[in-house]
């Protein structure tokens, strides 16, 4: 039969949401991706003041102190860990 039913109609309907929900997505993620360019543009310009390398403080003995402390932590936690390990070894094969 030559005539469109109404399952053709539908059909040509469908197809044409679908490509453009599919052309939509396109043009939010080129424009999103444009917003990210011009964002690191400006933020690339802020980040150009430069500050001499004898006024930056690191911090080093605050990150030293933690680095002990937690050396000491995990050497204390092991020592515990080892000897319950021990313990139940020594149990087991008893």
């Amino acid at each position: 039969m030559s005539y469109i039913k109404a399952l053709d109609v539908f059909f040509i309907i469908s197809f044409f949401f679908v490509f453009g929900a599919v052309l939509e997505y396109v043009i939010v993620i080129l424009h999103h991706e444009k917003k990210l360019k011009e964002q690191k543009k400006k933020k690339d310009r802020a980040e150009v003041e430069m500050v001499p390398l004898r006024q930056v403080n690191f911090g080093y003995e605050k990150l030293l102190k933690e680095l002990r402390f937690y050396t000491q932590l995990l050497n204390h936690l092991e020592s515990k860990i080892v000897g319950r390990i021990d313990f139940d070894l020594c149990v087991s094969f008893s």
